[in-house]
């Protein structure tokens, strides 16, 4: 019976040794992890504050006019009716109210995700989308 030795070190090495050859695997520390965890956790704690500084009366959801006042303050070049539109498609619920969830959906969006959302014609009389299956 031959057992098969390897320390620690060598084993690291070996690992290491393939990660350069290999530079289609990056090598990702428990570091990166955490660090990582971390930076998304501030994220959503940055993302928590703003949306119950939108939330005028801490009802737990934004509604319209709360929306377009807080965006209206960081940007005024849209109009009430584009607002509008921004707003109901971001509110896939439907309940007339964006939740954190929406809320946090929605702000992760580039603004040219955002704002192409103006751009579709196929809309049905509430100002949402119609989406064809194909």
């Amino acid at each position: 019976k031959q057992s098969i030795r390897m320390n620690k070190n060598s084993k690291n090495e070996k690992l290491g040794e393939n990660e350069k050859n290999d530079k289609s695997h990056p090598s990702v520390t428990i570091d990166d992890l955490i660090k990582e965890a971390i930076k998304k956790r501030r994220g959503e704690e940055k993302l928590r504050k703003l949306f119950d500084e939108v939330d005028e009366d801490s009802s737990g959801s934004i509604n319209l006019d709360e929306f377009v006042r807080a965006y209206t303050n960081v940007d005024d070049s849209l109009s009430r009716d584009q607002l509008r539109t921004i707003f109901y498609e971001a509110d896939y619920d439907g309940s007339g109210e964006l939740d954190f969830e929406e809320f946090s959906q929605l702000a992760k969006l580039p603004e040219k995700d955002i704002l192409s959302v103006l751009e579709a014609t196929n809309r049905d009389e509430n100002g949402l989308v119609n989406v064809e299956q194909s």
